[in-house]
């Protein structure tokens, strides 16, 4: 048996999640989009930010932690 941590566990499942969901419903046209992401510091609302500017969508992040969010836009913008 194999053992993960939480976070580990969380991101195994949702790589696994987004592909299969990002195959089945795959949106057109999203380029120049705008869209507003809230909890968008880490999980889920982080994860779908990032899909979303990978398809051009302009993304608009809001969250609790001003620490986060900003380490959030900066890998959202190839800013790291």
């Amino acid at each position: 048996m194999r053992w993960f941590s939480a976070d580990q566990y969380r991101n195994t499942i949702y790589d696994v999640q987004h592909k299969n969901y990002a195959e089945k419903h795959a949106v057109r046209n999203l380029h120049n989009k705008v869209a507003i992401v809230t909890g968008a510091s880490e999980g889920i609302g982080r994860g779908i930010a990032g899909a979303l500017a990978k398809q051009g969508v302009k993304v608009a992040i809001v969250a609790r932690s001003q620490e986060k969010l900003e380490v959030t836009a900066r890998e959202l913008t190839g800013d790291v």
